[in-house]
């Protein structure tokens, strides 16, 4: 879709021409003369417009990573308790798997890669947020004190994480814990709370914190975002049942990369 982006472009240096043509109008202050006013209006439109393709030059190209649920680990205890498991990964679209499931005799939940932006969710790329659904296929209620869950990233260095319902500024505070009463489902997510930040606004980081995101060099940012194939993320829950508490930990993989230009990711999946 590189019309779209042209035509930003040159809807944002319409604009400048006009704010420009404006402030010429206005006449001149701090005795510049109308020349030196024009001049000056000229370079900073001029500066402007470098800026803008300075940004288009840095996003030609960006990597989607393919993730699948390798394995999960559960506690001896669950091991015993809840029996035989199953994995799968299923894949809508072209960029990665859509949804990773698990079964036992406790839970099924399926997890999927999540955004905090309409955009970021139109272009299927940069997922900020883990999110997942939660059966409880058991008679007894079940109970996930998100304090104690942790995600661990590509570096293996553990993160508190955060869940619906928590403010941005409250993601270091104590946490209520999720409740799936018997035979309940519920629908949440979490984020590592470390890539939550203030910056003029709140701002949810790539959920792969150190991955590349995009570059200018088609080859480049291949070599670099091929390098992290193998990798891994881990998401570990406590899950309480009448005072016992049964451990799960959730292991994706980076099992692909695919790069695009930026016309290829801004054109939605048919």
């Amino acid at each position: 879709m590189i019309k779209k982006i042209l035509y930003n472009k040159l809807k944002l240096l319409s604009m400048l021409i006009i704010v420009l043509l404006f402030m010429v109008s206005v006449g001149t202050a701090n005795g510049e003369t109308q020349e030196e006013k024009i001049k000056r209006l000229y370079e900073e439109a001029r500066e402007s417009i470098e800026k803008v393709n300075e940004m288009l030059k840095n996003m030609a190209y960006q990597a989607a990573y393919e993730i699948t649920l390798k394995k999960v680990i559960r506690s001896e205890q669950a091991n015993k308790k809840f029996g035989k498991q199953e994995i799968s990964n299923v894949k809508n679209g072209e960029r990665y798997a859509s949804k990773h499931s698990f079964i036992d005799g406790l839970i099924e939940i399926d997890w999927f890669f999540a955004f905090d932006d309409p955009k970021r969710e139109e272009m299927k790329i940069h997922p900020t947020r883990l999110g997942f659904i939660l059966k409880n296929k058991s008679d007894q209620t079940i109970r996930i004190n998100m304090d104690e869950a942790v995600f661990v990233d590509t570096e293996g260095v553990n993160n508190r994480v955060v869940h619906s319902g928590v403010k941005y500024a409250n993601r270091n505070d104590p946490q209520v814990p999720i409740v799936i009463i018997r035979r309940g489902t519920i629908n949440d997510f979490i984020i590592p709370s470390n890539n939550i930040y203030y910056s003029e606004y709140w701002i949810e980081n790539f959920i792969f914190n150190g991955l590349p995101k995009n570059g200018p060099a088609l080859d480049e940012l291949r070599m670099k975002s091929y390098a992290f194939v193998g990798k891994s993320i881990q998401v570990f829950l406590p899950l309480m049942i009448e005072g016992k508490v049964y451990e799960y930990i959730f292991t994706f993989e980076i099992t692909d990369v695919k790069v695009f230009s930026v016309a290829e990711i801004l054109t939605p999946n048919k």
